[in-house]
């Protein structure tokens, strides 16, 4: 099966996260991370909202000016230092607009370069969120899949409207993740008056009306089941600009979800729920496996198109059986549901575990993948104990 794709993009003196979160999605997803230069340092920090070496220049000019002062130079000469000193920091702030606007369309390049047709999903950090947004505003052909913006360095006032007023359908869903206590974001925001394009998004939030919603940690949403929205903010108060974010956990946890269009904690009820399962044949407590199995049977979630997990199943066993038959037709329905009782919660379980460690069974983490597996197996199962 061929994976969907999903770039990554660091920001300034950021990008180690792009190898940090790899493993957790690997698995799922044909990982690509999308890397570009000039902003590895330090330096790169202030380069994002202003040229270095103009910057440097007008110092330099500023000194001399001091200088020729002292040494009782021709006062003609000092205020042309001083002036050209002046000029070089609206030259620096637009030579450093100039570099931005030059990536975005080297962003949207490479993107093309590496998605010709599909829609892939974006994860992007800092400038990487400048970098995506501009680039879905610029090109109306320019579509994406769900995207992550974390620790956003655009304005709150960012015109969404021109993005998704036009095409709705230019992306999925936007997940704008950010610190409160995230104070290089609260420091670009207050050079807004001379970087109009830059802002406070990453402290704040998006203000653009119909288009952006308010949402927790896990994505739940009040408004949305009033009228939806393209956009979520999700404020994490103890965050700043990097920390847990870029962590395997936050990824695993937050993002993997998020990707796959299903919230946390419904996943993470399903993992426990069939860890719980497995534990109980293990031990053989057969009554509490019973049990709990048939709650479980009997649940629904996201991933079932709302039917119960038994009544998904059964869909997927019908529809396999009808496409592929087994080669012995006394296979039934029945035996396979009851089997498939037994396989999955052991998948799951084996899936969870092998997240840690980078296994292939993390694959089965998705629980459609998980059912696909365990029906798999449950058809080896009975095809094998009709042969003996």
């Amino acid at each position: 099966m061929t994976k969907q794709k999903l770039l990554t993009i660091h920001g300034a003196n950021s990008g180690h996260w792009q190898e940090t979160v790899r493993g957790v999605f690997s698995p799922h997803f044909d990982y690509i991370p999308i890397e570009y230069s000039g902003y590895e340092t330090v330096l790169g920090l202030l380069r994002v909202v202003a040229d270095p070496l103009c910057l440097a220049i007008g110092v330099l000019l500023g000194l001399l000016s001091l200088v020729t002062r002292l040494l009782h130079f021709s006062s003609y000469v000092s205020v042309t230092l001083v002036a050209l000193a002046i000029v070089s920091v609206p030259a620096a702030l637009l030579r450093s607009w100039g570099v931005r606007a030059r990536y975005v369309d080297q962003l949207k390049a490479k993107i093309d370069g590496h998605c010709p047709i599909d829609s892939p999903h974006v994860i992007a950090h800092s400038l990487g969120t400048y970098l995506i947004s501009r680039a879905l505003r610029k090109f109306p052909d320019f579509r994406l899949s769900r995207v992550i913006l974390v620790s956003s360095i655009l304005p709150s006032a960012f015109d969404w409207g021109k993005v998704f007023a036009p095409q709705p359908a230019r992306a999925i869903d936007v997940r704008n993740e950010f610190g409160l206590s995230d104070e290089l974001t609260r420091v670009v925001g207050k050079l807004r008056f001379a970087v109009r394009d830059l802002g406070t998004s990453g402290t704040r939030g998006f203000t653009q009306g119909a288009y952006v919603h308010n949402a927790d940690a896990i994505g739940h949403c009040l408004k949305c089941s009033i009228s939806w929205a393209p956009l979520h903010n999700v404020p994490l108060e103890e965050f700043g600009h990097s920390d847990q974010f870029l962590s395997e956990g936050h990824a695993r946890r937050l993002w993997l979800p998020f990707l796959w269009g299903y919230r946390w904690d419904e996943l993470s009820s399903f993992y426990d729920r069939c860890s719980s399962l497995a534990r109980f044949l293990n031990s053989k407590a057969y009554a509490d496996f019973d049990r709990e199995c048939d709650q479980l049977w009997n649940s629904k979630f996201s991933w079932t198109s709302g039917r119960s997990l038994a009544d998904h199943i059964q869909v997927q066993l019908s529809v396999r059986l009808t496409r592929d038959p087994p080669k012995r037709s006394s296979t039934s329905l029945e035996a396979l549901s009851g089997d498939i009782r037994f396989i999955l919660p052991d998948l799951v379980k084996q899936a969870c575990e092998a997240s840690t460690s980078n296994q292939p069974a993390e694959v089965w983490m998705h629980p459609l993948l998980a059912i696909g597996q365990a029906l798999a197996f449950a058809l080896l199962l009975r095809e094998g104990l009709q042969s003996a």
